[in-house]
């Protein structure tokens, strides 16, 4: 589906939805799948956790013309003020795919953006997105206890 063009895409979406019109998910696909609803992210504190965009599709948007790609841009930064009441101010590159139309969107709707494939840190709308595969907390100690300059790595793996 993602090497599709859009209207393509959106074309076979629409026949599998007609092909399965019975098809609900069911609570516990809900309980697996869905990460938090409108509510739950409305809870979350805005002083420590920002709720930034992804697109309203999650396309490949080098693959769709610029006014797609403003669309997506766009409407789904206003979804998210709208139903949180705050700003979404940061933006994530579906699939990691940028080009200088979707950059040049990004940096239009966006205060910044991070970037799966990204290594700079000079740009801020193509800052690198990096997983923390243990969780937050080893970062956190991390940030708070810097190593020694005279510790040697080998010493702090140990």
């Amino acid at each position: 589906m993602k090497q599709l063009d859009f209207p393509r895409r959106t074309r076979v979406e629409a026949m599998l939805r007609y092909a399965t019109p019975a098809f609900v998910a069911s609570e516990a696909d809900r309980e697996a799948f869905d990460l938090a609803d409108w509510d739950e992210l409305r809870l979350l504190d805005p002083s420590i956790v920002t709720v930034g965009s992804h697109s309203m599709t999650h396309p490949v948007l080098p693959s769709m013309s610029a006014g797609e790609i403003d669309s997506e841009l766009a409407e789904s930064r206003c979804l998210i003020e709208a139903k949180l009441g705050r700003p979404a101010e940061f933006f994530s590159y579906p699939n990691g795919d940028v080009d200088e139309r979707t950059l040049a969107g990004v940096r239009r709707h966006y205060r910044a953006a991070v970037n799966s494939s990204s290594t700079t840190l000079r740009d801020p709308h193509l800052m690198p997105n990096r997983h923390l595969q243990r969780g937050v907390l080893p970062l956190a100690w991390q940030l708070n206890h810097p190593p020694a300059p005279w510790r040697s790595s080998a010493a702090l793996s140990a």
